[in-house]
């Protein structure tokens, strides 16, 4: 895998297989009654199709390569199409040697929202109007960031400042559903994991 590479600035869905992630996805809307069932599946597949089909950097991953990660969505409300979740993200990656995994990152947001129709366009574009896709797309670049880190001292800083791009737009949207974006909301963990991250003062930790 080639480890010094220029991040693709706006990422593109290819069908070769180049893409960084293995992402499994789970969806549980457990606590939502009434509504079809079918909004859920359809939900879940747009989520796959992006994490796992998007090419989010220049690199060539072969499929052994690819980086394990996991996105749970946990739905507390869908109402008016704007469905109120928990996220659980998690990455890892093979010990040298062994059999065995390590973990990466571990991280809950418990203050996702999102505007969300079966159907809608999960395209992705320079704004990242659609704030499901800015929330994916955060995470993906975290995801690959921590994975680079793991190879190599501050590997990760280029996909880092590709998320920490993302949450400098997202904060400028003004629609209800988009909140964890900003540093002084209660709940602004996006927020606050970039931008300690790419702090200074936190370098010798990464």
């Amino acid at each position: 895998m080639k480890k010094i590479f220029l991040l693709i600035t706006l990422a593109v869905s290819f069908v070769a297989n180049a893409q960084e992630l293995r992402c499994n996805i789970t969806v549980n809307h457990q606590q939502i009654q009434g509504t079809n069932q079918q909004v859920f599946d359809a939900l879940k597949k747009s989520v796959e199709n992006l994490m796992n089909n998007t090419r989010w950097t220049d690199m060539t991953f072969k499929e052994e390569e690819k980086i394990d990660c996991s996105l749970g969505i946990i739905v507390k409300k869908y109402e008016d199409n704007i469905m109120t979740c928990e996220m659980q993200v998690q990455a890892r990656r093979p010990v040298w040697g062994s059999n065995y995994n390590t973990p990466l990152f571990n991280f809950r947001d418990i203050s996702v929202a999102f505007a969300y129709r079966e159907f809608d366009d999960m395209t992705i574009t320079p704004d990242y109007k659609n704030n499901l896709v800015a929330l994916l797309a955060y995470y993906a670049y975290v995801i690959i960031g921590y994975d680079l880190d793991s190879f190599q001292k501050l590997g990760g800083s280029g996909a880092f400042a590709q998320a920490e791009n993302i949450v400098t737009v997202s904060q400028s949207r003004s629609e209800p559903e988009n909140t964890g974006w900003k540093a002084f909301e209660k709940n602004g963990k996006r927020y606050e994991l970039i931008s300690n991250l790419l702090d200074e003062r936190f370098r010798k930790f990464r």
